[in-house]
């Protein structure tokens, strides 16, 4: 997904699932997805959402590293 001030990236294989989303705007976004996925900067846990609130950053994971 991109537009003018956000930007999701996912990259994907047999196992692993990655998302980077970068929120440069003042809107907030909902990340829905169908299984647990971690948050690699703050250690989150998060299930089957994450709000991406304005100026925010992160790099998600379904494996905790």
């Amino acid at each position: 997904y991109v537009d003018k001030n956000c930007i999701v990236y996912e990259r994907r294989n047999e196992s692993e699932v990655i998302v980077v989303y970068v929120n440069l705007g003042e809107n907030k976004y909902d990340l829905f997805f169908d299984s647990t996925m971690y948050d690699l900067i703050t250690t989150a846990t998060l299930t089957n959402k994450v709000t991406v609130l304005p100026n925010s950053y992160s790099i998600l994971s379904n494996k905790r590293i």
